[in-house]
């Protein structure tokens, strides 16, 4: 029997998980994107994935196709709405899904991993590194359960959070305002939301 999308994404970063590997915020997105087209080859689903994707997990297509062909790919397409899929049954509020929808806004997925690149790049110390790329990947699976202003928001914020804390100065007067901002979006989401308030109370305390 075919699975979900949501189905997929899990297996998908359970997979990542397992040879460690970050997903941006992009490169699981696009491969069940590419699993909802009929009958996928698992080289398709991973010639899908941008070449940047590739580079911000520390992957090679190879490897990505590899792991591919020891997932099943066949998956049940479900309805969207406005850029958002919808699990059907399960709506809440008209736009916002339970169970950590998959597909949520690609603009918010698209600024996280916009995020997650300037992280790479700057001069941080081990520990604020590793932090901060918890914190994209808690996001990521935050955003997937929040509207999809929410979650442009909430990528927004992120951005901004990761680009003062990382800065040689960091200024509390903006990375208080946005840190709060993720705190507050978090507080909703059961099973994601601790680990971002966490991830972000620890980063403020790193480098107040």
């Amino acid at each position: 029997m075919a699975k979900t999308p949501e189905g997929l994404h899990r297996e998908l970063a359970v997979a990542f998980r397992a040879r460690g590997w970050i997903d941006d915020g992009t490169a699981i997105l696009t491969m069940v994107e590419a699993a909802e087209t009929e009958r996928p080859a698992p080289s398709d689903v991973g010639h899908a994935v941008p070449r940047q994707s590739l580079l911000n997990i520390g992957a090679t297509r190879e490897d990505l196709i590899r792991m591919l062909e020891t997932v099943d790919l066949n998956v049940t397409s479900l309805p969207k709405e406005g850029g958002r899929t919808i699990v059907v049954g399960d709506i809440v509020g008209g736009n916002k899904v339970t169970n950590s929808t998959i597909h949520g806004s690609v603009v918010a997925a698209q600024n996280i991993t916009e995020s997650f690149n300037k992280l790479k790049t700057a001069d941080v110390s081990p520990e604020l590194g590793e932090q901060l790329s918890a914190l994209h990947e808690a996001v990521r699976e935050l955003v997937a359960t929040l509207s999809e202003d929410e979650a442009l928001e909430v990528s927004r914020d992120l951005n901004a959070f990761t680009e003062e804390v990382t800065a040689p100065k960091p200024r509390w007067a903006w990375f208080g305002v946005t840190g709060r901002s993720l705190i507050e979006a978090a507080a909703s989401a059961a099973s994601v939301g601790p680990a971002v308030v966490k991830l972000v109370e620890s980063i403020i305390k790193l480098v107040s």
